[in-house]
């Protein structure tokens, strides 16, 4: 069995580069599951991030019960800088890649970027628990 490695989150969708095998490329963490907690304004940035939405996220984990079940996800107190790729808001929750797979977008293709919000997450399930529903 598979222990989580990246924030202590199991809902992280990603194996580390010895679990991937040789052939894997990039950071040990692939894609998370984040909430949207702000924004950023750069008045002086690169050229090429001219005109893109700057979001700061917080990668979430797994906080379990005193029976050792999943019982909510929680804060991890990081944050992150990603660019948004698909028009996510305040408070929302989201899925965000890191390293070269946040330059892989149609939006982020030969940008300076290292975090990208590629998803807002309708539902999240893990081990029979629903973390996540969204309210639509």
């Amino acid at each position: 069995m598979r222990k989580p490695f990246a924030f202590d989150n199991p809902l992280t969708l990603a194996l580390s580069r010895r679990e991937r095998g040789p052939e894997a490329r990039g950071s040990e963490l692939q894609m998370f599951l984040a909430r949207v907690t702000g924004h950023v304004v750069a008045t002086q940035k690169d050229k090429s991030l001219s005109g893109q939405k700057l979001l700061v996220v917080e990668p979430l984990n797994v906080k379990y019960d005193d029976a050792n079940k999943p019982a909510t996800l929680g804060n991890t107190g990081r944050a992150i800088v990603a660019i948004d790729c698909v028009g996510a808001g305040e408070n929302q929750l989201v899925l965000v890649v890191q390293g070269s797979s946040a330059r892989m977008t149609d939006v982020t293709k030969n940008m300076p970027a290292d975090a990208a919000i590629i998803g807002i997450v309708d539902s999240a399930t893990y081990a029979g628990k629903t973390f996540h529903a969204s309210k639509e």
